[in-house]
């Protein structure tokens, strides 16, 4: 199908790993234009989560009367792997997780939306996406897809580095 809005190029996203439905938690302190796409004065909005080999992608979703089996999704937000912390259990639930920017978490801001905004507690810790999955174990499986795909990409960003060390002329020595 197709994703209305998106202004990333998907193709150049790396290989599709994983991808769901997920309900969408509004975060406080959001921009107008970020409470608009998550419907801020619901518990939950319905989403659809996409995690490619560099990105995570999150959509809204709606009904869709040309093909009424398959919703219509819009692009809300992205977010390179290589920049993520996940933590999985939020306020006792335990089918809820967050998807922090790692800058953010250091620098006390959230980004959402490409906009950055500050103020409450959501801010301070730098969350990006909060997330409803329908189970328990759903969750577990998308924080395990998540940590994986950013721990191969550390670490291929560790061997790339060390390669480039042993290069004749690269060493940081004086």
């Amino acid at each position: 199908g197709t994703m209305e809005d998106c202004p990333l190029d998907l193709s150049g996203q790396g290989q599709l790993l994983r991808h769901g439905p997920v309900q969408t938690r509004p975060l406080k302190g959001l921009s107008l234009k970020a409470r608009r796409w998550s419907g801020a004065g619901a518990k939950t909005v319905p989403g659809h989560l996409f995690l490619f080999q560099q990105t995570i992608v999150l959509c809204r979703t709606g009904p869709n009367t040309i093909e009424p089996n398959s919703p219509k999704i819009f692009y809300a937000s992205h977010i390179s792997v290589n920049q993520v912390r996940v933590r999985d259990v939020i306020d006792g639930c335990d089918n809820t997780f967050e998807v922090h920017k790692l800058e953010n978490i250091k620098a006390g801001l959230s980004v959402m939306g490409g906009e950055v905004v500050g103020g409450d507690r959501d801010t301070k810790a730098g969350v990006v996406m909060r997330l409803l999955c329908s189970t328990e174990a759903e969750k577990d499986e998308w924080v395990r897809a998540i940590n994986a795909e950013v721990k191969q990409l550390r670490s291929m960003a560790n061997t790339l580095s060390s390669q480039l060390l042993q290069l004749p002329g690269m060493s940081t020595a004086s």
